[in-house]
């Protein structure tokens, strides 16, 4: 279990600034948030070095996207509100594995967000609100920042297949390679279980969903992120997502066709 930040430890709890960062995802590419790295300012200090991070998920309404069916306005702000509560409740679901599998959740706040070269967002209040030009109101989901590597980066460097699919490697580095992703996926398929336990589908999974912290020695050092898409167990289609998310999570693995056939195998006779 990953110990809690010092600002969320704190006793009484009391408002904090968040001071926006680096953005890492815009909604062009993703099409449904903004996601942000920010520092935590405690009230009375300044920004440094040394200040706290976490994940800032930004959804607002101008940045999602409308059906052919609906008005733009109306589905934007529909849209935000629903993809919004539905993560906040997700990760009350899984509050039992947050700081270990799944990153801990410091709240839903419900904010005007500030467009300002210098973005300072608000502080941490759910009643606080910052007024943009447009007045829009916005949804923030704010959560633990993961130390590492995420699982596409990763294979993008470790890469090692011909442009049929085939590993390019000899047998001893076959077999090294081998015995690294037979940890990590046992370790991420472990995750995900402790996730559908709970109730919890994932729905899309993919290899920038997987953290992978950098000490390999922790036993949860796969960390799995972006519960957006997430469905509870009375979702229609549960038990065919259960599947889908085992096999996502084996193909984001693969890195040439002979450890992804070894995979599969491996985890039929030795994953429950």
């Amino acid at each position: 279990m990953r110990p809690l930040p010092a600002f969320a430890s704190l006793l009484p709890p009391v408002s904090v600034t968040i001071e926006l960062e680096r953005c890492l995802q815009n909604p062009i590419s993703h099409s449904t948030a903004q996601v942000w790295l920010a520092r935590v300012i405690p009230p009375g200090s300044i920004r440094t070095a040394e200040s706290e991070r976490v994940v800032v998920n930004i959804l607002q309404p101008s940045m999602m996207h409308a059906t052919a069916d609906q008005t733009w306005t109306g589905a934007g702000r529909t849209s935000a509100e629903s993809f919004a509560l539905t993560e906040e409740y997700i990760y009350h679901q899984l509050k039992p594995i947050q700081g270990s599998a799944v990153p801990y959740f410091f709240g839903l706040h419900n904010l005007r967000t500030c467009l300002l070269l210098t973005p300072v967002v608000a502080d941490t209040n759910p009643h606080s609100q910052v007024t943009t030009p447009s007045g829009e109101r916005a949804y923030m989901l704010v959560t633990e920042y993961i130390e590492g590597t995420n699982l596409a980066e990763w294979t993008e460097l470790h890469t090692h297949m011909d442009i049929e699919g085939n590993s390019t490697l000899n047998a001893s580095e076959q077999q090294t390679q081998w015995l690294i992703m037979q940890k990590r996926v046992e370790i991420a398929l472990r995750s995900l279980k402790a996730i559908h336990d709970l109730g919890v589908v994932y729905c899309r999974m993919g290899p920038s969903n997987l953290i992978l912290h950098p000490s390999s020695e922790w036993t949860n050092g796969i960390v799995i992120i972006d519960f957006t898409l997430c469905r509870r167990e009375d979702h229609k289609f549960y038990e065919e997502c259960v599947a889908t998310d085992r096999e996502e999570i084996i193909l984001a693995f693969q890195c040439c066709n002979q450890h992804y056939a070894t995979l599969l195998n491996w985890t039929e006779d030795n994953m429950p």
